[in-house]
């Protein structure tokens, strides 16, 4: 949240795309994660309960975001702690708990 404090802040970002398609991602020093809600049309549906994992990009090894790390089972650790802290900020952003399918 922008509210100006600093103290016991999380480096992250969470950002909402709601046009061409629903998704959320989150965005760590070292990773960026991306989910996305399926048949859904996002002008019209600006969320979802049920979303599927999009992208998986290792920052650190691959600034320029070309392999997507998102089927590769030595990331599952990852992508599972990325899933938990981007529920945690749709949860703040006042959105449900949502489904998603690894």
């Amino acid at each position: 949240m922008a509210d100006g404090r600093i103290e016991k802040r999380k480096n992250r970002i969470f950002a909402q795309n709601s046009g061409s398609q629903t998704g959320r991602c989150i965005r760590t020093a070292r990773y960026l994660y991306s989910i996305y809600a399926p048949n859904s049309d996002g002008w019209s549906e600006g969320s979802s309960n049920y979303y599927g994992e999009d992208l998986l990009y290792d920052l650190k090894k691959d600034p320029y975001e070309l392999n997507n790390l998102i089927s590769d089972p030595n990331y599952q650790k990852i992508r599972e702690e990325m899933a938990r802290e981007l529920v945690e900020e749709m949860v703040k952003a006042g959105e449900a708990i949502p489904v998603i399918k690894h």
